[in-house]
């Protein structure tokens, strides 16, 4: 999953002149023209998310939540493509606006402790690759828009 992210984020970049620019001048100010991105960088660079995944998971015991009512056993999975574009929490969701996370979204913790943006699920059965994810995400992502002139 983290090759299809990697594919989703770098087309939504390019296909956004505007956010592409962004991006690259952060990296510039951030790192410098003529500095080789590694991992000591990682702290001073824009976070880009994680696809959103959703394990599976089973009701222990019979639940009700706002009028649905599950027996135990049953299979419940938790929408997060709807969760992560609710207009309740995010403005204007369906548009590319990678910078809310350095605003709205700035305190948000990707790591399952948040219910608002889960993209990696929570719990015990979070992804396991979640640190290597972030790490290859980061690093490939930065070190392609700061190494090379791309575009559509």
């Amino acid at each position: 999953m983290t090759l299809v992210t990697l594919t989703w984020a770098l087309s939504l970049i390019l296909n956004s002149r505007e956010v592409l620019g962004m991006a690259q001048d952060e990296l510039d100010t951030q790192v410098g023209k003529h500095w080789q991105v590694d991992e000591i960088d990682i702290k001073n660079l824009v976070y880009f998310p994680a696809a959103p995944l959703s394990a599976p998971r089973q009701a222990m015991e019979d639940c009700t939540v706002a009028d649905l009512h599950s027996p135990a056993g049953t299979c419940l999975l938790v929408n997060l493509w709807k969760l992560h574009r609710d207009p309740n929490i995010w403005s204007n969701p369906l548009e590319f606006q990678p910078e809310r996370f350095l605003k709205e979204g700035a305190s948000l913790d990707v790591r399952g402790k948040d219910f608002e943006y889960v993209p990696f699920g929570s719990g015990r059965r979070i992804c396991p690759g979640i640190s290597l994810a972030l790490q290859v995400l980061h690093l490939t992502l930065v070190r392609l828009l700061h190494g090379f002139e791309m575009g559509i």
